[in-house]
């Protein structure tokens, strides 16, 4: 039945894509097909490849090759090529990536085809998302993929909520990851992530995409939301999360300080950082009690991986030297520490020391070389006033990605080069602007 229902949403993302040559209001269409990526991203509907050792693949990769085949022959009049160089770059990349993926299934023992096949298919839809936006590039505007990221916010944030206050994790896509976190002395959300360490670091993602609709667009509704998405990050008991926002924020706050104004307004602002940390700092200090009694819950009486995860750091390093230009294995680590070291670890807590471990050091250029150059392009995008969202956005994700396994939250991975590939290609506009209500 699952089958069927996967085929009929691919057939019908079929007709969709079709629509895109033949209709006139090409514009609508897309911005249909970027709801269908988000409903894939949220809702992901898997194909069972193999079901000896549990490999399967989700119909996004067959919705996003449709997409990909027919936008590439739309007709593009009057759209700027000038991203065609960082996206040549981009592909290449991640074509390097992925062929030594391969190559690694042609030479190594693989122990777990599951992880090995999770992780390269995550890595294929990166590629196809990237390559998707680039084909429709200036046809849909970057309100629309704020919306879109604000709705599923709310939905996100609200069902984390509603699981934190019930301890029930109902609609999370358990099932469907191969790593879960095992801490459960809290009733700690997991939204649609289904882990509440990925869930910490999907509020960490959002968040500068809320901020910015609501610098933008100063309303009660959007202050909500971002709001919103605050709680339900603090619900997520996510520590990496809660680091990553603060550093969105002091982003945010140096951009606001430090922008051009005269030096009068400098001082004003000056003053009111200075004045803003001093009330932070008497209000903890006001209820020391309650600040160390969240310390203690968050850092004193949660597992020991907190503590380990430098010290796993330092053995995953060593790792690397044993195979550092092919890697051990994408998603080998645990059965290859295990097999060859006979010791027992976690998968590495950590999403650029696990490429550099299981796929080395080609494969973790290849990785910053691709992701520095959408770094470029979104500021470039988005140059100017509003240089600090995509510093913030990268800054927060690099954050949250690397003390937690981030490789096997792939909504998070979606949801990241969604908004990213959303605001570099969307319209362009003289000035960087967004939100409901612009």
């Amino acid at each position: 039945m699952k089958l069927i229902i996967v085929i009929a949403w691919v057939f019908s993302c079929f007709n969709l894509s079709l629509l895109f040559i033949t209709s006139r209001h090409s514009r609508k269409i897309v911005h249909l097909m970027l709801v269908t990526l988000l409903i894939n991203i949220v809702v992901p509907m898997y194909v069972i490849l193999n079901g000896e050792y549990n490999v399967s693949v989700t119909s996004m990769i067959f919705v996003l090759i449709i997409y990909n085949l027919i936008t590439a022959f739309g007709e593009k009049k009057s759209i700027s090529s000038g991203h065609s160089g960082g996206v040549k770059l981009i592909m290449a990349s991640l074509i390097v990536v992925n062929m030594l993926t391969v190559l690694q299934l042609l030479t190594f023992d693989i122990e777990r085809y599951d992880l090995f096949a999770y992780i390269f298919f995550s890595n294929i839809i990166v590629q196809l998302i990237i390559l998707f936006f680039y084909n429709v590039r200036g046809i849909f505007e970057k309100e629309m993929v704020i919306n879109l990221a604000s709705f599923f916010s709310v939905v996100n944030s609200l069902l984390g909520i509603a699981q934190a206050a019930t301890g029930k994790t109902f609609l999370a896509n358990e099932s469907l990851y191969l790593y879960r976190d095992n801490e459960d002395f809290l009733s700690r959300a997991v939204g649609f992530v289904g882990a509440n360490n990925g869930a910490g670091n999907l509020g960490a993602i959002l968040f500068p995409v809320l901020l910015y609709r609501f610098w933008k667009n100063k309303t009660v509704l959007n202050f909500a939301i971002l709001a919103l998405d605050l709680v339900y990050t603090f619900v997520t008991f996510t520590r990496t999360g809660y680091i990553a926002i603060i550093v969105e924020m002091i982003i945010f706050a140096l951009f606001l300080i430090f922008k051009k104004s005269d030096e009068g307004l400098m001082l004003k602002k000056t003053f009111f950082a200075v004045f803003s940390f001093i009330i932070a700092y008497s209000v903890c200090a006001l209820f020391s009690d309650d600040v160390l009694n969240l310390y203690n819950m968050l850092f004193e009486s949660r597992s020991e991986t907190q503590s380990l995860r430098f010290i796993q750091f330092h053995k995953a390093l060593a790792i690397f030297s044993e195979s550092p230009f092919l890697g051990v294995g994408v998603g080998q680590y645990v059965s290859y520490t295990l097999m060859n070291h006979f010791e027992t670890d976690l998968e590495i807590h950590s999403q650029w020391i696990n490429i550099l471990v299981e796929q080395g050091i080609i494969a973790f250029i290849s990785y910053a070389a691709y992701n520095l150059t959408l770094l470029v392009l979104l500021v470039k995008k988005c140059r100017g006033g509003d240089v600090w969202f995509g510093i913030s956005l990268f800054a927060g994700y690099a954050v949250a990605t690397n003390f937690n396994p981030n490789q096997y939250y792939v909504i998070n991975i979606y949801m990241f080069y969604f908004i990213v590939c959303g605001f570099i290609f969307s319209k362009d506009n003289k000035s960087c602007k967004g939100g409901w209500g612009d």
